[in-house]
């Protein structure tokens, strides 16, 4: 599992959403409508454990 925490405005860089609807949430990657997150999750998956 991996968590990301954002400070004030810092979510506004990645997410077309406003924070506030992300706020105290757990929400899928494919839910954010973000290809470079989906990108980014594939990497995640592909790396092998350390």
């Amino acid at each position: 599992m991996i968590s990301v925490t954002f400070h004030l405005h810092g979510a506004k860089a990645f997410f077309a959403m406003l924070a506030n609807e992300l706020l105290e949430s757990t929400i899928p990657i494919d839910a954010i409508s973000n290809p470079g997150l989906i990108e980014l999750q594939n990497y995640l998956i592909d790396t092998p454990d350390i």
